[in-house]
């Protein structure tokens, strides 16, 4: 877990877990790899740049070649944001709450 901090307060943070084996979640298959758990930012602070450097940090500490990739399942209002810092949309994931979908995201090493 990373925090993201401004004036000595934490406007932020997210989470990196590697899933070793495939795993099912109440019906939904999540494949082994490393995702981008959690992603949080202060309301009040949305629009200031911490998102995207949290994704910059992100993607400098964990995104490597060994790895080829990070996967995110998203807040459906949270897709324009990862694919503006180079996330590709992949496909619609079954969400818990009913009659709504997650989207799944991801960004790879650049070769």
């Amino acid at each position: 877990v990373y925090v993201a901090e401004s004036k000595n307060n934490i406007v932020g943070y997210y989470s990196i877990v590697d899933i070793l084996e495939d795993i099912e979640i109440s019906g939904v298959v999540i494949r082994k790899g490393r995702w981008l758990e959690h992603m949080f930012i202060v309301p009040e602070c949305i629009g200031q740049g911490f998102g995207t450097a949290m994704i910059m940090h992100m993607r400098d500490h964990f995104l490597s070649s060994e790895v080829g990739k990070i996967r995110v399942l998203a807040d459906p209002n949270a897709k324009g944001f990862y694919e503006k810092r180079g996330f590709t949309y992949i496909e619609e994931y079954p969400s818990t709450i009913p009659g709504r979908t997650t989207p799944l995201l991801e960004i790879h090493h650049p070769c």
